[in-house]
């Protein structure tokens, strides 16, 4: 263990660690736990950090279920490997502030399993033992620039059972990507604003029962949002306060006197981290669920309480995505009781695999980039690469999560996974009249769009905007030509929710937008080719694509760094001077083109 700042962080956040360590099966004459109180609900997949794996969760009624799933290729007759499942929970006094923490509910025992030994690409059939019926989903394509796969994104939806009035679109988008699931559409992707429970756990409920029929059958991955982690502590958090007053004590009594404001908060940050767990709030844990002791709130931002004060804790315990340690013991390193815990915990889960997987230990040295899942967080599919941040939080040059972002982008190969997606709610650019959006797109432009540009991020999936938008071929807020770099930004937050308004005037880098509900369709040919569509939820008409011909990764040369390059790729000598650097080499020219679909 280290002293960083997160080393005595837990994402115990009141999760309720219930280890099931043996494969004994709830019986149905078992007085104790009823055959309904285990049947499994809210059945969804995800991918984990391994494409030979993927991960099941349910929710049961009952908290004595010790249940499993079972699965094997499908057509072959047998579901002969197996895994117990782990158990987690949370209850309203795990969360940051009201009215989350006022809701009066049952623990909801949500369970979560890990198939393992996966064959690329393969059809299986899995049952949630004793009391599933089987379900059907096909295993990861393998990871490489041939691999092509089909997936779907959005944001902003909702659920149309509770919030029918304030969600109106939601039954149509989830309607029509059932129906892509069924003709081959292999991935879900949503991008923050989930359910919009906003602290209401029957929401959640009637959300995640909404999106199964083929989140049961496709991996359905989220990223963060306003409205599922942005909250306020009311009056300011007082244990804070009185902290930052005594630093400052501290401070002037050593003659210290800080530069600017980020040295002053780091400072204080480290100062937090040494201080022993307050009592300040009711709740289990003084860190919220991504690890921090207050929610990002910059002076030029419009960060209110729209999680309604679940503050992440809700999203990371029912959406277990890649990179968690197994698989709700949740931050950057944790005390020494969870330590022992989580060792328990992955102990069991490789005795239940029978085999040797050793999920990402967030333990980290101060100032060492570390995942921070489902907050940010990056897994390849086929031949692209997905990188998922968060723009709830700090991602200013320095942050844990800036460092994090920079070091992932670096590492992709794009010899395997020649695309490059990043995923965050919030988007960089804002259509008109979206003011206060439109500011918090500047700050993130001017913290990241520099990391898109040198490592050529094929595409942006962002949402937050209750409408579709979808910008030229950018580079610093300017159309450009595909052989100078440049990222195209995918604005989908019509998932569902109420449409916000669309100026008929807009930017010059706006290439289409539209006030109506709909969802992004993503076909990958393979490394060298994808088509883009944006699908219409009211009908399902194809309004908005184009197509992408990608030669960023010959432009790059892969992994191969620009000073071998300019010697020559094959041993040989570059066509100028045998002692030509990158520098004084020409620039390979990028082809990449845009076709607008018509």
């Amino acid at each position: 263990m280290t002293g960083s700042s997160r080393s005595q962080r837990t994402f115990a956040a009141g999760l309720l660690l219930l280890l099931l360590g043996s494969a004994v099966l709830c019986q149905q004459d078992n007085g104790a736990v009823s055959q309904s109180g285990c049947r499994p609900q809210q059945i969804h997949l995800a991918l984990t950090a391994d494409p030979h794996e993927m991960r099941v969760s349910w929710k049961t009624d009952d908290p004595d279920c010790q249940m499993s799933v079972s699965w094997g290729q499908a057509g072959k007759g047998s579901r002969n490997l197996r895994a117990s499942s782990l158990v987690s929970s949370y209850k309203a006094k795990d969360m940051c502030t009201d009215p989350a923490s006022d809701f009066d509910y049952e623990p909801p025992m949500l369970h979560t399993a890990v198939m393992h030994g996966l064959e690329s690409g393969q059809r299986y059939e899995y049952s949630l033992d004793p009391h599933g019926t089987p379900g059907h989903f096909k295993a990861p394509p393998a990871t490489g620039p041939d691999s092509g796969f089909a997936f779907v994104t959005y944001g902003d939806m909702g659920e149309s059972e509770d919030w029918q009035a304030k969600s109106p679109g939601a039954r149509g988008t989830m309607d029509y990507v059932n129906r892509d699931v069924d003709n081959g559409v292999e991935l879900a992707f949503h991008q923050g604003d989930i359910a919009y429970a906003d602290g209401d756990p029957r929401v959640w409920d009637t959300f995640m029962e909404g999106i199964e029929p083929y989140a049961s059958r496709v991996p359905y991955m989220v990223s963060i949002g306003n409205h599922e982690y942005d909250y306020r502590m009311e009056g300011g958090d007082p244990f804070l306060a009185a902290l930052a007053d005594a630093a400052q004590e501290e401070d002037d009594a050593e003659g210290i006197v800080d530069e600017d404001e980020e040295d002053e908060r780091r400072r204080l940050q480290e100062k937090l981290a040494k201080a022993a767990p307050g009592t300040h709030r009711s709740r289990a844990d003084p860190f919220d669920a991504s690890g921090d002791r207050t929610a990002y709130d910059p002076d030029w931002g419009n960060f209110g309480n729209d999680s309604g004060g679940e503050c992440g804790v809700t999203t990371a315990a029912r959406f277990p995505m890649p990179g968690g340690i197994f698989p709700f013991v949740k931050a950057a390193s944790f005390n020494d009781s969870m330590e022992d815990e989580a060792d328990l915990l992955e102990d069991s889960a490789e005795n239940h695999h029978h085999h040797h997987h050793h999920h990402h230990h967030h333990h980290h040295k101060h100032g060492e980039p570390y995942e921070n899942s489902p907050f940010w967080y990056s897994f390849d599919y086929g031949s692209a690469h997905f990188t998922v941040i968060s723009g709830e939080h700090d991602i200013t040059d320095g942050s844990d999560q800036f460092m994090w972002f920079e070091e992932d982008l670096s590492k992709v190969d794009r010899c395997v996974t020649p695309w490059l997606f990043v995923v965050l709610h919030r988007p960089m650019y804002v259509i008109y009249p979206h003011r206060s959006n439109r500011v918090v797109a500047e700050h993130l432009r001017e913290q990241l769009e520099f990391l898109l540009d040198r490592y050529m991020v094929d595409l942006v999936l962002s949402a937050h905007i209750h409408s579709y938008s979808r910008t030229c071929n950018l580079m610093e807020g300017r159309c450009v030509d595909f052989d100078e770099g440049g990222t195209t930004h995918l604005i989908i937050g019509c998932g569902g929710r109420k449409l916000s308004r669309v100026k008929y005037s807009q930017a010059d880098w706006v290439e289409y937008a539209e006030k109506s509900w709909g969802y992004g369709r993503i076909f990958v040919k393979d490394g060298t080719e994808l088509k883009y569509e944006w699908v219409r939820s009211e009908d399902g008409e194809v309004l908005d694509g184009f197509e992408l011909q990608n030669t960023r990764a010959e432009r790059r040369h892969c992994d191969r760094p620009l000073d071998v390059l300019s010697l020559g790729l094959n041993g040989g000598v570059a066509p100028n001077s045998s002692t030509s650097t990158a520098r004084d080499a020409p620039a390979t020219t990028l082809t990449q083109q845009v076709v607008a679909v018509s």
